[in-house]
């Protein structure tokens, strides 16, 4: 049986996805810091029975929840992406893309007994499972 090839444009789509993994996973933790401050704000505030102050949190801590809640869910999805990789495409992405190092490559074919070109083989396969995987 022949293995399906996904187009360019979604290969393109899921490296962008894996390299701005790093800066949601970034995003999430600060949103969760700003949810805690925010109620702290207003536990703060209850004791002074400010009302319109006390409303206008309870808006915001509204607000935050449902961007933690939806960047949650693209995390959650993209972390199921990651969870089909096998180990040495898993460590291929995980240094040439999510947390790139200089000359990736060259240390990857070392560490794997592998050409270069096998290594960015490796990459586009990997590429390709996190496309088909994501919507």
């Amino acid at each position: 049986m022949r293995k399906t090839r996904c187009s360019r444009e979604a290969r393109e789509q899921a490296e962008a996805a894996v390299r701005t993994y790093p800066l949601k996973q970034a995003a999430l933790e600060r949103l969760r810091e700003n949810l805690t401050r925010l109620r702290q704000a207003q536990a703060e505030l209850a004791d002074r029975a400010a009302a319109d102050q006390l409303a206008r949190l309870d808006r915001a801590c509204a607000k935050l929840e449902v961007e933690i809640g939806l960047c949650e869910a693209e995390l959650h999805t993209f972390d199921g992406a990651l969870a089909l990789l096998d180990d040495e495409e898993r460590l291929v992405v995980e240094r040439m893309l999510i947390a790139p190092i200089r000359d990736a490559a060259g240390e990857l074919s070392e560490e794997l007994c592998v050409e270069i070109a096998t290594v960015y083989r490796r990459r586009q396969s990997a590429l390709e499972k996190i496309a088909a995987y994501l919507p």
